[in-house]
């Protein structure tokens, strides 16, 4: 019964996306009408529309008030630059968040908005460039250039209410986006910072966005839910403090972020109730972002109570939300990796490694936010165990294992880690046990199972000597009255030509294509019959091909490369986050002395003494 209400009531969601389309495609061909005479179309439009129950309910997204109150155009004509950078600062982070279509005019727009002499332009320029990378994903020199105009701002004489608000809405901003490049400690402490300046100033806004963020992140990280929602509440407290515009903008996500804080203390009814009532309240007046959020958690919602049917189908109205409006691009793998999830637990393993290779093609350009990299470790582990592919599925457990230990090193103000339960964790952990015996196990079969075929093949061979033997009797040549040695003399006696190696070119580009570019030497289970098979060769001509061309068997060959992977990898400081072992399995090693013997015969250093002199050559680079 529960699951007929439920269907009945995604049936009216689903009917709501439809008009929501239809009028946001709508005002997409209106925009470029200009703004002046929009307003009164619109109110003209609204009237007839709120007249008519047949034609449509009152359809204009609250984000519409906010662009008519706060656009570049008026945003221009307000006389203090400072003032002017503090609207545009707010105007851009809303709107940047759902009009995408509207970003790259916004830079253009940033430029023209403040006299070449205004003292924080450059500041407000490069956080405008910040806004913008969402479109293609945020990377590292995104939180680069907010950190130059957080500097620039800092080192000038802040002294104007405005200016501090400027500077709080740039630690703002920064808090927002630490989580896509793997820095949320440093996105907890400036947002923190700036809910000390929002509280100096009394500035609303600065202190509505900055708790939810703050919350968001400690969310993400330390797991301390209590406080997590103590910092939403404090949100909601502020929200009747601020203007009507980004009040109807906000609310709606800080309940959302209410209702997450109340599914993760345990209260999950509850949170769907939430949800729910979010989209009740707002209906077909909300914004894509918002539909798409909520509708994502309640996936994520009965995906927790197992109800994989209503999980399945609101996940999935995630994604086809996502592609319809190419809105959100930056979390599309989370729905993705609760899908594959689902198809596990029905075991559909093909349907579940068709997601894992959808996430595998989002991940060449965005990332998951650390919380969701161990689930998505743990969803690789599971599907690998499906796929008794044994050595694959411990190996994303200690993914995940090496994750979740890097991550007790961001600690908040309130010094508590909890990123996952303890019990969880010692799950995983036995798991991983049991997954290793297993293996073992499997080892020890084939082992036998190769000793029999050896001790076999052995046997026959004996027997064919055995019987060759009896079979034929080597022939008296003075039987036949032939004279052994004028047989001799009559043979002419050839002269040993050398012979020229040919090594074929073609053969050889294919393997340098294959190692270098499609990088198959990170798979743990290569084999010579695997690469000749990818090659469209055999074994043995494979083999002489390899050991003439590049003067090295093909076990020699792979490691070379694996162990170029390892020190590529040691370059980039992974080795702060996974251990030496995890790493050198993410490079195709399985097993540890197979890598020290390759590392010390491509170095002459063991990998931990490698470690020591790069940290030490580094350190002196740094400081000279």
């Amino acid at each position: 019964m529960t699951v007929l209400v439920e269907k009945m009531k995604l049936e009216r969601i689903k009917r709501g996306f439809s008009l929501d389309k239809i009028l946001l495609k709508n005002f997409q061909k209106s925009y470029s009408v200009r703004l002046s005479a929009l307003t009164s179309i619109f109110k003209s439009a609204l009237f007839l529309l709120s007249a008519s129950f047949l034609v449509s309910f009152s359809t204009k997204s609250p984000f519409t008030f906010y662009e008519q109150t706060l656009n570049p155009e008026k945003i221009g004509k307000i006389v203090d630059p400072d003032k002017r950078a503090v609207q545009w600062l707010i105007h851009f982070i809303e709107i940047a968040n759902t009009n995408q279509e509207t970003l790259p005019q916004k830079l253009a727009n940033a430029k023209e908005l403040w006299q070449n002499n205004y003292k924080h332009k450059g500041a407000i320029i490069l956080l405008t460039k910040v806004g913008i990378d969402q479109i293609d994903g945020y990377d590292k020199t995104s939180t680069d250039k907010i950190e130059n105009a957080i500097q620039l701002l800092e080192s000038s004489n802040i002294s104007s209410i405005a200016e501090k608000k400027i500077l709080c809405l740039s630690y703002m901003m920064y808090a927002r986006i630490s989580k896509h490049v793997d820095n949320e400690k440093k996105g907890i402490e400036y947002g923190y910072k700036a809910i000390e300046i929002a509280n100096s100033i009394n500035f609303a806004v600065g202190k509505v966005f900055a708790h939810n963020q703050v919350g968001q992140l400690i969310g993400n990280t330390q797991r301390d839910m209590p406080l997590v929602l103590d910092h939403f509440l404090k949100a909601k407290e502020q929200i009747d403090s601020i203007p009507l515009a980004i009040k109807k903008t906000i609310n709606p996500f800080i309940s959302l972020n209410i209702a997450s804080a109340w599914s993760e203390l345990g209260n999950v009814e509850k949170a769907i109730e939430a949800r729910l009532n979010i989209i009740k309240e707002v209906g077909n007046t909300s914004n894509p972002e918002l539909i798409i959020s909520t509708v994502n958690n309640l996936g994520a919602d009965y995906f927790k109570l197992k109800k994989y049917e209503l999980a399945e189908e609101y996940l999935g109205k995630t994604v086809a939300l996502m592609n319809e409006h190419n809105s959100l691009k930056l979390y599309k793998g989370i729905p993705m990796m609760r899908l594959g999830l689902i198809k596990i637990e029905q075991k559909k393993i093909k349907e579940a490694a068709t997601y894992r290779d959808s996430i595998e093609h989002w991940l060449k350009k965005y990332s998951f936010p650390n919380i969701h990299k161990i689930t998505y470790f743990h969803f690789r582990s599971n599907l690998a165990e499906a796929e008794n592919n044994l050595e694959q599925a411990i190996y994303w457990l200690e993914m995940a294992t090496a994750k979740r230990d890097s991550l007790r090193n961001i600690i908040g103000p309130n010094k508590i880690i909890k990123l996952e339960e303890q019990s969880k964790f010692n799950e995983i952990q036995r798991k991983k046990i049991d997954l290793e015996e297993l293996r073992d196990q499997s080892k020890s079969i084939i082992q036998s199972q190769k000793l029999l075929l050896y001790t076999t093949i052995v046997v026959l061979i004996l027997i064919g000597i055995i019987f060759r033997f009896f079979l034929y009797k080597k022939e008296d040549p003075s039987a036949q009255g032939v004279d052994k040695n004028s047989n001799k003399e009559n043979i002419p006696k050839s002269k040993k030509q050398p012979t020229k190696k040919v090594i074929d070119q073609v053969l050889m580009k294919k393997i340098g294509v294959a190692l270098r570019e499609e990088k198959l030497y990170l798979s743990q289970d290569l084999t010579l019959k695997k690469f000749a098979d990818h090659l469209n060769s055999n074994t043995s001509y494979l083999s002489k091909t390899i050991n003439d061309g590049f003067k090295k068997n093909f076990s020699v060959l792979i490691n070379d490369y694996r162990i170029e992977e390892v020190l590529r990898l040691f370059e980039e400081e992974e080795h702060q986050i996974f251990t030496i072992e995890s790493i050198y399995k993410k490079a195709g090693f399985k097993s540890k002395s197979s890598f020290q013997k390759s590392f010390k015969m491509k170095t002459s250093q063991t990998a931990s003494l490698y470690l020591s002199n790069l940290k030490e050559k580094k350190s002196r680079l740094s400081k000279s």
